[in-house]
């Protein structure tokens, strides 16, 4: 379908047999689809909803090229497959393949959805609304409908109970996780019984210390070792807490992150040596895989998770998390928390807390989350016939709080962020603060949505309803871009604004979403409600400062540019300077002595410390350089391309562009002579008449024409007297009269005739006496208006 614009859209009978198809077919920009008029709903009536929880957005990408709508009014699911545009270097947009279509659902919807998402796979698609959730299996058979579902039952139908925020879980394709108003997270198996929760947390935030914090929003975790088996639970005052471990029961894990898990379990805090038992014993129980001693542990193999829980034990609310930071109000927040996202960047783990009023609060993770249980609270578990573990309700409390008064108040504060750091609790470093310095009606309208980039992870996008602005970070703290000097604010910009001119009530976005092709290009389909949709290119650029390395031994020369490096100083430097000690021949180094194995173990953590970390980070260098890279020499290459194209084309219009100049230069010629001959002509030399000289000019021209009028008419009665003569001469000749010898006319009249005749001549020759004057007199007016 992609070659279909290099045939001729005019009807033609020329045109090759079997291409027909295609002639028909015309390649359609994304936005300009028109399935999204349809969807346009009235703003006034979305304006006017009731105050959601859960931001607004209707769109949704499975990663495989197709894209899903939900149609707020009529309630009728869309997709709309995009043409694979990796061969087309020059496109300047997104293009659909085919015309959209809409897609029958087993079950009816009989809620208002607020959200689309699609699980790690792509084949289930979550509806989710504040009063309900339901699950669609996109991936069934044209001729039949959809398979769906209601989640939870009836649980929400009640007017009590709403949805806070539902996220799939990311190593699994089947869990889903909720958080309910009444304080309570519940992950749900949809390959199982989508009615009952397979697992059940009940938040028990303490009530004398934070009596109007409830819980409002949670994220899983990452790849950082404990992190994928972590929740984090954010409050409305902004403070984050963690529950770890949680494993969705049946899920998928990578052998080689389940071996790092294993080697860090002996070193957890010296506080919580129970729990670190505990957390052993749980990985060998859930992942059996590792305690086979006989079988090597491949890195690359892939193991589920048995269902497994100590019976007598129940996780502990780890919180709040310690925010550090270099000064006091960096992050001091004005408003309550209504929503946040966990990112991994590289070494970092980023947690971006976003607040009613647009601020919005980005921290990176300082440490590692462990496990921790408390033997206090015992669990409710629910097994089968055969004894494995069904669901499984535990009631989560935060632990043990310190008490204020055993602080004393001269304290430093470094101290108190070294205890910190030393303590259970992991703690938060502040990056950044961001404002989005919007106003009260736009907070009003609908709650900020925020999402990250696939492909540039430290890029936030957050929609609102005046558009979709990007946050992008500059500086983390253990990444190998960060010098450990300057911090420089995140960038922000607006990418989209959908505000109008006039006075009208700003209307929330219906839908963002961010489309990965592979070629490795991003972009950002946005959706408004007055059925506009807005395609954006979003490059990927990764700000990498240059590192300018002095070596000693090569003398200084007088270049000014000093030369760009594209890997850190630390690591040209080599592993770090730790001293292994020799092993004499006499020390014991067999497994069965407690000396051997403290002193195999010895050496390899200072191995591991010396090489493994080194070649760890040099793999990352070289990784993330290799993608940056790798897109830089793409830009030049499109550039490159494009300015080979225009030079092309100016060297097809040089033979036209000749020609015309020369006509222009000859044709400037022709205008130069004409204004030369132009300048000849005798008006130019003459002078504006004074008053008297046109008072006299008019005399003259009046005398001459009464005149010559006079001439006119003296001449015209001599003509007709003469016309009468001749004829009565003719008459009487033809009559046959004798003739006489005196005159026909008495000699009276004869006199008077010529008497006239000569009054006359005298009066012709003084008029042209006068004419003769008045020539004269206007040679003599001109000759002197030339001179």
């Amino acid at each position: 379908m992609a070659r279909s614009r290099s045939f001729s859209t005019n009807p033609s009978s020329s045109l090759p047999r079997g291409l027909g198809f295609f002639h028909k077919m015309a390649r359609v920009k994304l936005e300009g689809a028109g399935i999204f008029k349809s969807m346009a709903i009235d703003p006034a009536g979305l304006a006017a909803a009731e105050a959601a929880f859960m931001p607004l957005n209707l769109l949704a990408y499975d990663g495989a090229g197709r894209i899903f709508m939900w149609d707020l009014e009529h309630r009728l699911l869309h997709s709309l497959q995009i043409e694979d545009s990796t061969l087309d270097d020059q496109s300047e947009s997104l293009y659909a393949a085919s015309e959209s279509k809409t897609l029958k659902l087993s079950t009816d919807v009989s809620f208002a959805v607020r959200s689309l998402k699609l699980n790690r796979t792509g084949e289930l698609l979550l509806l989710a609304g504040e009063r309900a959730l339901m699950f669609v299996n996109v991936v069934s058979q044209a001729s039949q409908p959809c398979r769906s579902g209601m989640i939870a039952g009836d649980m929400f139908n009640g007017r009590s109970l709403r949805v806070l925020h539902a996220a799939w879980h990311p190593y699994s394709e089947t869990h889903l996780g909720v958080l309910s108003s009444d304080g309570v997270f519940r992950l749900y198996n949809l390959a199982g019984d989508i009615t009952v929760p397979e697992q059940e947390y009940h938040l028990q935030i303490g009530a004398r210390s934070k009596p109007y914090c409830r819980a409002v929003s949670f994220a899983f975790g990452g790849e950082h070792f404990w992190d994928r088996f972590t929740v984090f639970v954010l409050l409305t005052d902004a403070s984050i807490y963690a529950l770890c471990p949680i494993v969705p029961f049946g899920s998928l894990h990578y052998g080689s992150s389940l071996k790092d898990l294993a080697g860090q379990v002996s070193n957890n805090s010296p506080t919580a040596k129970e729990s670190s038992r505990l957390a052993a014993v749980w990985l060998e129980i859930v992942f059996p895989e590792l305690g086979d001693t006989e079988k090597e542990l491949e890195t690359s193999s892939v193991f589920r998770a048995r269902p497994q829980v100590p019976f007598n034990a129940s996780l502990v609310l780890q919180g709040p998390l310690p925010k550090l930071s270099g000064r006091e109000n960096d992050h001091k927040i004005s408003s309550y928390a209504t929503g946040m996202l966990y990112n991994t960047a590289g070494k970092d783990s980023v947690i971006t807390v976003c607040t009613k009023n647009g601020e919005m609060f980005f921290y990176a993770i300082a440490d590692e989350v462990h496990p921790m249980w408390s033997l206090d609270n015992t669990p409710k578990l629910l097994q089968d016939d055969l004894g494995d573990l069904v669901t499984l309700a535990m009631l989560v409390e935060p632990g043990a709080e310190k008490n204020d008064a055993a602080q004393t108040a001269d304290e430093d504060t470094e101290e108190k962020e070294e205890e910190q750091f030393i303590g259970p609790n992991p703690p938060l470093l502040h990056l950044a603060s961001v404002d989005l310095a919007l106003d009260t009606e736009v907070y009003n309208a609908s709650p900020l949505g925020i999402f990250s980039d696939p492909l540039v992870p430290e890029r936030i996008y957050c929609h609102h309803a005046m558009g979709l602005d990007t946050i992008q970070l500059q500086w983390l703290p253990f990444s190998d871009t960060f010098s450990g000097e300057s911090r420089e604010p995140p960038i922000v910009f607006p990418v989209l604004e959908t505000s109008a001119t006039g006075n009208s009530a700003p209307v929330p976005l219906l839908g963002a979403t961010v489309i990965l092709q592979s070629s490795g290009d991003t972009w950002l389909v946005v959706l408004t409600a007055s059925g506009n949709c807005a395609v954006v290119h979003m490059k990927p650029h990764r700000p990498l400062p240059p590192v300018a390395i002095e070596d000693t031994s090569i003398p200084a020369t007088n270049s000014d540019q000093p030369s760009l490096k594209l890997i850190s100083s630390d690591l040209l430097l080599g592993p770090k300077d730790i001293h292994i000690p020799l092993i004499s021949a006499s020390t014991p180094l067999t497994l069965n002595t407690v000396e051997g194995r403290s002193i195999l173990h010895d050496q390899g953590k200072l191995l591991h410390e010396k090489y493994i970390e080194y070649a760890h980070r040099v793999h990352v260098e070289l990784k993330s350089h290799h993608k940056y890279l790798g897109h830089v020499v793409q830009d030049l290459q499109r550039q490159l391309r494009q300015v080979t194209g225009e030079l092309d084309q100016a060297q097809s219009n040089l033979d036209s562009f000749v020609t015309r100049i020369q006509r222009a230069f000859e044709k400037n010629v022709q205008l130069q002579e004409r204004i030369r001959e132009c300048n000849k002509l005798p008006a130019l030399k003459q002078k504006v008449l004074t008053v008297a000289e046109r008072e006299f000019k008019d005399l003259l021209d009046r005398k001459m024409n009464q005149d010559v009028d006079i001439l006119q008419s003296a001449v015209e009665s001599l003509t007709l007297r003469a016309e009468r003569v001749a004829k009565k001469k003719v008459d009487l000749n033809s009559a046959g009269r004798r003739n006489s010898p005196k005159l026909a006319v008495p000699e009276s009249k004869m006199r008077t005739m010529r008497q006239a005749l000569d009054k006359l001549g005298q009066y012709i020759e003084l008029s042209s006496r006068r004419i003769d004057i008045l020539d004269q007199t206007v040679k003599r007016k001109e000759s002197q208006l030339e001179s």
